[in-house]
């Protein structure tokens, strides 16, 4: 892509234009660009990785603070596409913050205290209040 595309579709998705659609119109990101739908949706995807990479590395990703309620729990999730087709459970851990009406998700590995102990602490803020729905490590491990 030349300069002017990468500044443009920049400019498209930072203005919440479509990338594809089916039909595309000239409201879409590939009309205004000239530049391949396909293209158009990779780069999307590109920016937003950027962004969570960004914003979840960021030392102000914390959620909570002294009196700040934020709940966590964690969960098992898994989908059969297909009939006989195993699919692995995964684990998830979430937390949300009830001041501002903000969260994490993030897929862990099990949900065990040395698990799940150090996300709570890179993302609660000391002090916090925290509901765990009686998630056993957190009660038997918290300090």
């Amino acid at each position: 892509m030349t300069t002017e595309q990468i500044i443009a579709i920049n400019f498209c998705w930072a203005a919440k234009v479509s990338a594809a659609s089916v039909e595309p119109s000239a409201a879409s990101a590939e009309a205004i660009t000239y530049i391949d739908p396909k293209e158009v949706s990779q780069w999307y995807a590109f920016l937003r990785e950027k962004c969570s990479d960004s914003l979840i590395n960021s030392p102000n990703y914390m959620f909570g603070g002294p009196g700040v309620v934020v709940q966590i729990d964690e969960s098992l999730v898994a989908r059969r596409k297909y009939v006989g087709r195993v699919v692995q459970p995964q684990w998830i851990f979430g937390l949300y913050d009830t001041s501002t009406k903000l969260g994490h998700i993030e897929l862990v590995d099990d949900r065990s205290a040395n698990t799940l102990i150090p996300l709570i602490q890179k993302f609660i803020r000391p002090g916090t209040i925290i509901y765990s729905y009686q998630w056993g490590g957190i009660t038997n491990s918290a300090t």
